[in-house]
């Protein structure tokens, strides 16, 4: 794991952390214990230019991760 993060979401119902690594990866991340988080998995999407936002959407279920080059206009 790269040990920095660009613009991190949270879920606080789960307590998970989304870092996008502006690259092609989010890193999912324990935050139950937020001085001590824990890596869980991480999402690569070569698709995306750059990650750099990620947040859960309102259903709970899809995480949603932001290209800092792909934004419509």
């Amino acid at each position: 794991m790269k040990t920095s993060c660009h613009d991190i979401g949270l879920d606080p119902v789960r307590l998970l952390a989304f870092c996008p690594a502006n690259e092609d990866e989010t890193y999912v991340l324990d935050v139950g214990d937020p001085l001590h988080p824990t890596y869980l998995t991480k999402i690569v999407n070569a698709a995306l230019s750059r990650h750099h936002g990620a947040f859960m959407a309102p259903d709970g279920v899809t995480l949603v991760v932001e290209s800092e080059y792909d934004h419509p206009p």
